[in-house]
Parts: structure tokens; C-alpha cells; sequence
């Protein structure tokens, strides 16, 4: 009888340790879920996100914003930059005043509604010179494209081979190309009747606008195309009529010595 009574207990301990478990695994369990709820909803509101144009592509500074060159994004509220559009509409058709990388949102503070006019592609700091290209290839040169500009000079001491040649200005973005500014281009048989010699007008810094109004006073200006992306700097030199017509002296054969 004794050790039915304590089997008993025995019995009865079990299902209560079982039971207790039991809610203990249950009140776990939904305290867990309470923190992981509320951690998704603190997750939720803090990454809220809007919809802002984007830029597709490279956007050169003077070009003007064509559909193709942007696309709208969800990016998270806390990422979005004061200024940024959410609306085509709001930009197609106006000038970038700086350049625009790709994925990089769209600013107002980058472009400008100046419609034609060229100080309306002009970036601060810079200032718009005027170089007339009398070469018939210059209607080639887009507005957005970067150049070299050579100059040609005469020695003072004409023992010193007459002119020389070298680089005054280099990687200068080109403005406009005429009356042609950069979203603004006509057709190339346009500018073929239009005249051979257009005037092209270059973003310069105010020291490079004086070494160019100085060197056109005494030469005629040559415009060098820069291949895109190229942005390098050389050490300019000068070359003159003698490196043009420089030639070597031919070697002189080997000949072996006769011994008598």
C-alpha cells in the first residue's frame, strides 16, 4: 500500500514538472515572438523608403537631361539627399551645372533651367572663351567634348629654327560649338551650310582665359579632341622645324680590321 501511495506521488511530480514546462516553453516561446515583432516593426519604420530620380549613366557637366539618362529608384528615406527629385517631369529638359555619376540621386542644386543661354552650362569658378576654329573639321567637336588648345609662336632668336609649337591649355570642356550648346545640336549638314568656321567656346579657369587671350594675339589656335574619359595631363614641350626635319645619321657598317 505504501508504495502504490508513493508511486503515486511519484507520478503526480512528473505531470507537474510537465505541465510547468509546458508553460514556461509556451511563455518563452511567445515572448520571443513579442521581441521579434517589435524589432520588425522598429526595422520597418527606420528603413521607410521613397521613390527619387536617379542617373543611369555618366551626365557630363553642360549636358541637358534627356529620359534616357535617368530612372527612378526606391532608395531609404534616412539615404535621401536634400534636393533630390521624385519626378521626371520636374528635370527633363534642364542643364547640369556639374558632373553626375552613375546611380547618384538628382539634385537640384546640379542643374539649372537657363534654356539657351550659355552661362546657363557654365559651372562656377569657370568662365566662357571664345576661339575661332577655322579648320572645316572643328564642326566635328561636340559641345561636351574635352580639347587641347596648341599655339604656334615665332622665336626671338631666329637662329633657334623660326616657330615653335607647343600646348598652352589642356583638357578644357568645349561649351558650345557656335550657336550649338551642349542638347542643342543640329545636324551635321546644318552646320556644313551654316560656315566652315564656327566658333567654339571653352569652360577655362580666369588664368587659363588670360594665357589664351594672350597666345591669340600673336598665333593661330589649334583644337585638339581628347578621347572620352580621358583626363590625363602631360608635361607640354615645344617642337620646332628642326625636330620636323631632325633625321638620323645612318650607322656606319661595322668593318672588320684586316690584319697584313
Amino acid at each position: 500500500m505504501l508504495l502504490n501511495t508513493e508511486a503515486m506521488l511519484c507520478m503526480k511530480n512528473k505531470r507537474l514538472i510537465l505541465i510547468l514546462g509546458t508553460i514556461l516553453a509556451a511563455v518563452s516561446g511567445l515572448m520571443s515572438w513579442v521581441f521579434l515583432k517589435t524589432q520588425a516593426n522598429r526595422l520597418s519604420r527606420g528603413y521607410d523608403v521613397a521613390e527619387v530620380m536617379v542617373a543611369v549613366k555618366y551626365i557630363s557637366a553642360g549636358t541637358r537631361l534627356a529620359r534616357d539618362m535617368i530612372t527612378m529608384n526606391k532608395i531609404p528615406m534616412q539615404y535621401i539627399q536634400p534636393g533630390a527629385f521624385a519626378s521626371a517631369k520636374e528635370i527633363l529638359g534642364q542643364i547640369s551645372l556639374a558632373p553626375v555619376a552613375p546611380g547618384e540621386q538628382i539634385l537640384a542644386n546640379k542643374f539649372s533651367k537657363g534654356g539657351k543661354s550659355l552661362s546657363s552650362v557654365l559651372s562656377p569658378g569657370f568662365r566662357a572663351i571664345m576661339i575661332s576654329a577655322e579648320s572645316p573639321g572643328a564642326n566635328l567637336i561636340q559641345p561636351g567634348d574635352y580639347v587641347d588648345v596648341l599655339a604656334a609662336f615665332d622665336q626671338e632668336d631666329r637662329s633657334k629654327y623660326g616657330t615653335f609649337c607647343t600646348t598652352i591649355v589642356q583638357n578644357v570642356r568645349v561649351l558650345a560649338n557656335g550657336n550649338d550648346l551642349a542638347g542643342e545640336s543640329r545636324s551635321q549638314l546644318e552646320k556644313e551650310i551654316s560656315g566652315a568656321c564656327p566658333v567654339i567656346s571653352l569652360a577655362v579657369t580666369p588664368s587659363q582665359a588670360e594665357i589664351l587671350s594672350l597666345a591669340e594675339r600673336r598665333s593661330k589656335l589649334k583644337l585638339v579632341l581628347r578621347p572620352m574619359g580621358d583626363d590625363g595631363m602631360t608635361s607640354p614641350g615645344q617642337t620646332d622645324m628642326r625636330r620636323i626635319f631632325q633625321r638620323q645619321e645612318p650607322k656606319k657598317k661595322y668593318e672588320p680590321e684586316i690584319i697584313k
